[in-house]
């Protein structure tokens, strides 16, 4: 991605591998989205020929995907814009 169209503040090798890039920053470098668990998901720059290829927002002509990347379980339980991957603390109503 050319320097100038990173977000301020993003290292310069921002989207070139699979990592949760957005996961501290969201807030700040999508001010006008809705923030939620995709802020700490892990995703990478790829091929618009890959099946999940999404358009960037940032980086005209080239697309991101997800499918290909790790999970990273830190930054889901430890992702400030959801709780949705936080453990419940309790398995009430498990069978056993």
């Amino acid at each position: 991605v050319p320097t100038a169209l990173l977000p301020t503040g993003a290292p310069a090798n921002y989207g070139s591998q699979c990592a949760p890039h957005d996961a501290q920053k969201c807030e700040v470098w999508y001010p006008n989205i809705k923030t939620g668990m995709w802020c700490c998901s892990s995703w990478c720059y790829v091929s618009p020929t890959c099946p999940d290829a999404k358009a960037s927002t940032l980086w005209q002509g080239h697309y991101w995907s997800s499918l290909t990347c790790d999970w990273d379980p830190d930054a889901a339980v430890d992702c400030k814009y959801s709780t949705a991957c936080k453990c419940l603390g309790s398995n009430a109503g498990v069978n056993t």
